[in-house]
């Protein structure tokens, strides 16, 4: 993971999106420790921030958890919501998880806006649901 890391610093991006699966499994001792992720993935440097949607896999081992550990982190987990982000007239990031395990709502996460809004999803099934206006 700090390899990882330094090399996402070297790039010196502006803003940092991940799609969800931090963990791969369905069971707890089958995995890596969230917290050692989550505590590597916060040594990424970027002026606007680390967003993130949880995935099928973060959902089996428990989402709450989870989005509680990233969150701790200084990891923005967008989960039927959405944020506007005030730099160099960024647009709306919504986000929403997977549609197995969270049963992923967008619009609830999708706001009704002329700003410009990028979505984060964790898979393509949910396509069909995202209105025109979007972009994901």
């Amino acid at each position: 993971m700090k390899r990882i890391v330094d090399k996402v610093n070297a790039l010196n991006p502006d803003i940092i999106l991940f799609g969800g699966d931090f963990v791969k499994g369905h069971r707890k001792k089958s995995l890596a420790d969230m917290n050692e992720i989550a505590l590597a993935l916060k040594k990424i440097s970027v002026p606007i921030g680390v967003y993130a949607v949880l995935g099928n896999h973060d959902g089996y081992i428990g989402s709450a958890e989870m989005k509680h550990t990233l969150k701790q982190n200084d990891i923005i987990v967008l989960s039927k919501v959405y944020k506007l982000v005030k730099y160099r007239n960024m647009p709306f990031f919504a986000g929403t998880e997977d549609m197995l395990t969270a049963h992923s709502d967008v619009q609830k996460a999708v706001p009704q806006s002329d700003y410009p809004i990028i979505l984060l999803l964790h898979e393509p099934d949910i396509f069909p649901q995202v209105p025109q206006h979007v972009f994901f």
